[in-house]
């Protein structure tokens, strides 16, 4: 058994290097004809290091990543927070999760999901209670909406805080992001930074970043919060 581990393991850390190396080369390859390539090596190294570490986990005996909440979907789930005028963002930063969504590490969910007659906030409500990790959009049109500041701010907040969801805050343009609640999590970006002062490329590596950072929280167990007795 301990010998089935530690191949594993060594296992994980060489395709966990070979995963790195070659998502730096989708991000600076150009060619028409070599980056659907890459993006097929990438999948492949995606899938194999997914089902290793699924086995790893049932072997030593640790949790493997859930959905929280009511569903019958076992991923764990990733709730993307953006604003409308942020629409573009939305979908480069798609570009960059649905490997993971399709080899199963995630579900992710925004509210282009909601379907028509549904009631949709309570519907955003409920998924952001059943989130493991919130990626937000953040700019000033996603700041200037009174819904994500009174409604879905408040229960981002609660939910890292009692349960430990995590945060990751994209900053889209300048805006007031360290004037704002969300400061209490480091961004991935700086907010003198915001993707729109950067190159394509620079842009490309930085969602590249947000997705690997998905990944590896997703792939962890989830966070143990102590408790204060009265």
């Amino acid at each position: 058994m301990a010998n089935v581990q530690q191949d594993l393991e060594r296992r994980i850390a060489v395709t966990q290097q070979a995963l790195a190396e070659v998502e730096r080369q989708r991000i600076y390859t150009a060619d028409p004809i070599e980056r659907p390539r890459i993006e097929k090596r990438i999948e492949a190294l995606q899938k194999g290091l997914f089902e290793d570490r699924k086995r790893l986990a049932s072997l030593s005996s640790e949790p493997i990543p859930e959905r929280l909440g009511n569903s019958s979907d076992s991923r764990p789930l990733i709730f993307i927070s953006y604003a409308r005028a942020d629409q573009e963002w939305l979908e480069r930063l798609l570009a960059y999760l649905k490997p993971l969504e399709r080899d199963a590490v995630l579900e992710i969910w925004d509210d282009a999901r909601i379907e028509a007659g549904s009631r949709w906030r309570e519907q955003i409500e409920t998924e952001l209670q059943a989130a493991r990790v919130a990626v937000l959009l953040v700019s000033a049109d996603y700041l200037a909406s009174d819904y994500v500041m009174d409604r879905e701010l408040p229960f981002l907040l609660e939910a890292a805080r009692d349960r430990g969801l995590h945060v990751l805050s994209v900053i889209v343009s300048p805006c007031r992001f360290e004037r704002t609640p969300l400061r209490q999590f480091q961004s991935v970006n700086s907010p003198s930074s915001p993707l729109t002062s950067k190159s394509r490329q620079e842009q490309d590596h930085i969602l590249a970043i947000v997705a690997e950072s998905v990944r590896k929280i997703l792939m962890s167990p989830p966070r143990q919060l102590s408790t204060v007795q009265d």
